[in-house]
């Protein structure tokens, strides 16, 4: 008899955005304005109080803005990329992939929260740009 015992580990946390519009509206201000981009950490999660709560294994930022003659292809952690390819090839798992709502909202229009065309790209700006793999 084969004793096969899985261990769990903890998933790698990830940013928690309450509010996509907001933060979309948040990335559109530091993308005009560099000057409104908060400085260090705690000001970013100051600026981000009951928007996003980012997780205690982050321990710095930086903002990195392409231009119009470059392209910055920002790349996610390699453990995170990791962990949510064997999250979503176990055949066990839910088989979904976790989009945010306005996802649905904007796909089945009718079916939830109705939003206008500049909620949808401040909604999609924000994902873009605090998103991590899930």
């Amino acid at each position: 008899m084969l004793d096969i015992q899985t261990v769990a580990h903890q998933p790698i946390p990830r940013i928690e955005v309450e509010d996509y519009i907001e933060i979309g509206r948040l990335v559109a201000d530091w993308a005009a304005d560099p000057a409104s981009r908060p400085k260090d950490l705690g000001a970013l999660k100051a600026q981000l109080a009951g928007v996003a709560v980012i997780p205690e294994r982050i321990k710095s930022v930086e903002f990195v803005q392409s231009t119009l003659d470059q392209l910055i292809i920002r790349l996610p952690a390699r453990e995170m990329i990791e962990e949510s390819v064997e999250r979503m090839s176990d055949p066990m798992a839910s088989g979904r992939y976790p989009m945010p709502q306005f996802y649905a909202d904007h796909c089945r229009p009718g079916f939830g929260p109705v939003m206008t065309p500049l909620d949808t790209l401040l909604a999609r700006m924000g994902d873009h740009t605090i998103a991590q793999c899930r």
